[in-house]
């Protein structure tokens, strides 16, 4: 029976440990995309629009120029003379872009997060592998 009790706490440990790390490699990002010249569109890394976000446009140094949200579409347009823009869906995402910045820069990678997944899955597939001998 005691042992019986282990194998579930380590089970219910290690379904924990996968189920926190994969929903954070699955959660989506926010990315800040410039169409052109005094236009930018917001959208998750899924390919929709963040229609909920709200933009602050700043100067070189550091000086609010515009904020406002994003259209039903994501876009968003700012003036001359700004040099960053901060995107804030208000749900945790948040993103930064550099005016001329290239997009990929701050895109970031899932590689670690889908890494470590397979990872706390091998760890759980030998602790069980190793119970059973």
């Amino acid at each position: 029976m005691n042992r019986v009790v282990k194998q579930v706490g380590l089970f219910l440990v290690a379904i924990i440990m996968v189920m926190s790390i994969s929903v954070t490699s699955l959660a989506h990002k926010m990315m800040i995309e410039p169409v052109e010249d005094g236009k930018i569109q917001v959208n998750y890394d899924a390919g929709n629009a963040a229609t909920r976000a709200e933009i602050k446009v700043y100067d070189k140094d550091g000086k609010v120029l515009s904020e406002g949200k994003v259209d039903e579409d994501g876009y968003y347009e700012y003036e001359a003379g700004a040099s960053y823009i901060e995107a804030d869906d208000g749900m945790g995402h948040k993103d930064k872009w550099t005016i001329g910045e290239d997009v990929a820069a701050h895109g970031g990678s899932k590689l670690p997060k889908i890494a470590a997944v397979v990872v706390v899955l091998g760890v759980v597939g030998f602790i069980f592998t190793k119970k059973k001998k």
